[in-house]
C-alpha cells in the first residue's frame, strides 16, 4: 500500500544519572562508599565517541542515478556525522533530504541513518526503511514510493559514493544498476556526481544503418542497445514524393502490440503515412522510455535519432512531417521530444502525458494537440491530470498554439482517438502558416475538444 506520510525522526534517549545524595546531617560519603581513592565507589563516566576526521563529515549533495529510469539523477542533501567509538569501530550518521536542483528547497528527513558501521577499507552498508519522495521533488510532480538499500565507500572526509539497489515501489522498477555520490554542498553549483566513476557518458549516432523493412524490424544497433520497432508502410507508397513519418511510443510495461492493437495500424494506409511504434528498453522490470535526461545518459532520444536517419535513408521522408505521438509513459515520451528535437518535430500529440525534462531555452514552437482523462487520469498513482494541466500552461507561456482535449474517461487509449489526432498532425507541417485551426476546429473533432482563448 502507498505510504501515507514520511518517515519519523529518530528520537535520541537522554539517559539521566542523578548522582546519589549523601546522609544529610553528617554530610558523609554516599552508602557504599569509602571516602577515599574511590575504588569501591562509582566507575565515572562512560567514555564519549570522538569525530573520525577521516570520514565525511558535513553537508553534502548526494545525487541518485537511478538505471532503470535510465540513469535519471536525483538530487538529496545529506548531512554526515562521522565517528570513533570507543571500542574501536568507526561509523556513520546521514540524515538525507530531497532537494531540488539548485538547492534552495528541502523536504523533510526522508532517511535517518544511525551508527552505520565503516570498516578498515572504508567500505560500509545500510538499508533504512522505504520512504515517500514528495512530489514536489519528483519529476512527475505525484509522491513516488522508494525502497532504497546503500553499499558505500567513504574514502575521506570530502566524498562518498557507491551503488544501490532496491525498488521504486510506486512503478515496481527494480533499481539493480544504480549509483550515487556525495560531494559538499557549498561545491553543488559545479554538478553533482551520481557514482564513483566521473565519466560524463554520451553516445555516438548511427553511421551503418540495417536495411529497414515493412514490420519488425530487430536487432537495431543504438546507443549501445540492440533495439526493436514497427515499420509500416502504406500500400500506395512510392519513392516519387516524400510522405509524412509519424512515431508513436507505448506506456509503461507495454510493448509495439499494445500500440498497433489500439486501431493504429490502420492508419498508415488510410492517411499515407509511414509509421514507426518502437519497443522500449526494460526499466528495472517493465519495459518503458526514459523522458526524463539529456542527451549524455538518454537511450532514447539517440534511438529516435538513429531511427529517424536510417529511414530517412532508404524511404522517401518529408522532413517537414516527422510527427510523434504517445501514450503514458509514450505520451512523457512524446513531450520530451517536442522539448529535445523541437528543432525536428512538425507537431505532437501527446496522450496522456506531459513534459518532465528540462525544456531547453532556445527550444521551437511546436503545435501540440494535448489529450488526457480529466481529474480521474491516474496511473502508477501519478496525476496525469497535473501534467496535462502544466504542460498547457507551459504551452501558453510559450505562445504555441495546442488543442486542448478532456475526455474524461481516465487512463484511457481508445481507437476513436485516432482519426482526428491524425487530423490534427497532418494539418501541421513545419512551419505551417497560418495556423490552420486558429478560426476554431474543423468537423470530426469531438465535442470535449477545443482551441483555448
Amino acid at each position: 500500500m502507498r505510504r501515507s506520510n514520511l518517515l519519523p525522526l529518530a528520537l535520541l534517549g537522554l539517559l539521566l544519572t542523578p548522582a546519589c545524595k549523601g546522609d544529610e546531617d553528617t554530610g558523609a560519603a554516599p552508602s557504599g562508599a569509602d571516602g577515599g581513592d574511590g575504588q569501591d565507589g562509582q566507575d565515572g563516566d562512560e567514555a564519549e565517541p570522538t569525530p573520525a576526521t577521516d570520514l565525511p563529515t558535513g553537508t553534502f549533495l548526494v545525487t541518485f542515478s537511478l538505471a532503470p529510469v535510465g540513469g535519471l539523477q536525483v538530487p538529496f542533501q545529506a548531512e554526515a556525522r562521522s565517528w570513533l567509538q570507543p571500542d574501536g569501530r568507526r561509523t556513520l550518521d546521514l540524515q538525507i533530504k530531497a532537494t531540488n536542483g539548485t538547492g534552495d528547497a528541502l523536504s523533510e528527513v526522508l532517511m535517518d541513518l544511525s551508527e552505520v558501521e565503516v570498516a578498515a577499507d572504508g567500505s560500509w552498508s545500510a538499508d533504512p526503511p522505504a520512504f515517500i519522495l514528495p512530489g514536489a521533488f519528483a519529476p512527475t510532480g505525484s509522491d513516488v514510493e522508494v525502497d532504497v538499500a546503500f553499499d558505500g565507500s567513504a574514502d575521506g572526509p570530502d566524498f562518498f559514493c557507491g551503488s544501490l539497489s532496491g525498488e521504486i515501489v510506486t512503478f515496481g522498477m527494480d533499481l539493480a544498476g544504480s549509483s550515487f555520490g556525495a560531494i559538499p554542498w557549498d561545491q553543488r553549483a559545479e554538478g553533482g556526481r551520481a557514482s564513483c566513476d566521473s565519466g560524463s557518458g554520451g553516445f555516438d549516432p548511427i553511421t551503418d544503418c540495417p536495411t529497414l523493412s515493412h514490420g519488425l524490424n530487430t536487432a537495431f544497433p543504438s546507443a549501445e542497445e540492440s533495439r526493436s520497432f514497427e515499420l509500416v508502410v502504406p500500400t500506395q507508397y512510392d519513392s516519387g514524393r516524400g510522405w509524412p513519418v509519424v512515431f508513436a511510443y507505448h506506456g509503461l510495461g507495454g510493448n509495439i502490440d499494445d500500440m498497433l492493437d489500439s486501431g493504429l495500424r490502420e492508419f498508415a494506409d488510410s492517411r499515407g503515412a509511414l509509421l514507426v511504434v518502437p519497443q522500449g528498453l526494460d526499466f528495472g522490470g517493465n519495459p518503458g522510455w526514459d523522458a526524463i535526461n539529456t542527451e549524455a545518459t538518454n537511450r532514447d532520444l539517440a534511438f529516435f535519432d538513429d531511427m529517424l536517419y536510417c529511414l530517412d535513408e532508404q524511404y522517401a521522408v518529408a522532413s517537414d512531417q516527422v510527427y510523434v505521438t504517445g501514450m503514458s509513459n509514450g505520451g512523457l515520451m512524446t513531450g520530451a521530444l517536442m522539448a529535445r528535437r523541437s528543432e525536428v518535430i512538425a507537431a505532437a500529440a501527446p496522450m496522456s502525458g506531459g513534459v518532465i525534462t528540462d525544456w531547453p531555452a532556445e527550444a521551437t514552437k511546436v503545435p501540440t494537440l494535448v489529450i488526457w482523462g480529466g481529474a480521474e487520469d491516474e496511473a502508477y498513482e501519478q496525476d496525469f491530470n497535473l501534467l496535462a494541466t502544466e504542460l498547457q500552461a507551459e504551452l501558453d507561456a510559450r505562445g504555441t498554439f495546442h488543442v486542448s482535449c478532456d475526455h474524461g474517461l481516465g487512463h484511457e487509449l481508445r481507437a476513436a482517438f485516432w482519426p482526428w489526432t491524425f487530423d490534427f498532425l497532418l494539418s501541421h507541417p513545419k512551419g505551417v502558416d497560418p495556423e490552420p485551426y486558429a478560426g476554431g476546429l474543423p468537423g470530426g473533432f469531438p465535442e470535449y475538444c477545443s482551441v483555448p482563448e
